[in-house]
């Protein structure tokens, strides 16, 4: 591993005015999971590295006025067993539990899960599908961007060089929504994701109608996705196995067309099928009339 220099701020302050003081050649260090895979690998090759490990400003999870609020440094693990996020917010809960190992839920975090720009971000479809945004801070301003438009066109996240995420925020689902995340990994608890489902769909009160879905994709693009036009198809439609077919078959038409956009076509004959299970498998237990 080459010699690099080596930053520890204590708070968020401290952080940004070293972004400015580096060189364009530097990273900012989470949990490390991946970060120092990289490292060790030479895919990666800093002159500067920051971590972010003695913010204990960014390490929060809150609600206020509906609203939950995320910081940057929280682990998988502090997040899969919050109460708020159990209660209130239960598809990211069950994301960060799939997250890796136990060793890895305890050190990565969510913050990192995002700034990795990885198609198999397990916390990333979750926040995809309950529309968060990201609070990022720089020396001149704090800005606000969806978890949808955070990701450029080359995948990775769009964020400048004084810049950092301090925050993730979204509202918290009303009382007639029910979610649920799935997937499918290569290998149990180690498993790089190959396809992941995350749904969350709040019904019309009283009665078996959607008044609203978000479905969200990992693995299927370069990075976790909204299949908006499958939204569209149960929107005001009794939610039945018709229905649901006809949404399944559009969330397998939009895995295809992502990856005929990708370096991995090999992969649709697979895929194609995989994502419409898991999706059917969420539909089933969020939907008990379906069964």
């Amino acid at each position: 591993m080459d010699s690099f220099q080596y930053y520890s701020p204590r708070n968020i302050k401290e952080a940004i005015d070293m972004l400015n003081l580096c060189d364009e050649n530097t990273y900012l260090l989470a949990g490390g999971t991946d970060l120092i895979v990289k490292l060790r690998k030479k895919i990666i090759q800093p002159n500067n590295l920051i971590s972010l490990k003695k913010i204990k400003e960014l390490s929060y999870i809150e609600e206020k006025d509906n609203i939950i609020k995320i910081g940057a440094m929280a682990t998988h693990s502090k997040i899969e067993q919050s109460e708020i996020i159990n209660g209130k917010a239960k598809i990211l809960a069950e994301a960060c539990r799939d997250v890796g190992s136990t060793q890895i839920r305890n050190l990565g975090t969510i913050g990192g899960n995002i700034m990795n720009s990885s198609a198999a971000a397990d916390s990333v479809a979750a926040l995809c599908a309950l529309d968060a945004n990201c609070v990022i801070k720089g020396s001149k301003e704090e800005r606000i961007v969806n978890i949808n438009d955070v990701f450029g066109n080359n995948g990775n996240a769009v964020i400048y060089k004084d810049e950092l995420l301090k925050e993730i925020f979204f509202r918290i689902p009303n009382s007639n929504t029910v979610s649920g995340f799935k997937k499918l990994g290569r290998r149990s608890a180690l498993a790089i994701v190959v396809v992941s489902v995350g749904i969350i769909l709040e019904r019309i009160p009283g009665e078996s109608k959607c008044k609203d879905i978000k479905i969200s994709l990992g693995g299927i693009s370069r990075n976790p996705c909204r299949a908006k036009a499958a939204e569209t198809i149960l929107i005001g439609k009794e939610i039945n196995n018709e229905n649901i077919e006809k949404c399944l078959d559009e969330i397998s038409k939009f895995t295809v067309n992502n990856l005929e956009k990708s370096p991995f076509t090999n992969l649709i004959p697979h895929k194609r099928y995989a994502v419409k299970g898991i999706a059917l498998d969420v539909f089933e237990r969020i939907c008990p009339e379906l069964k």
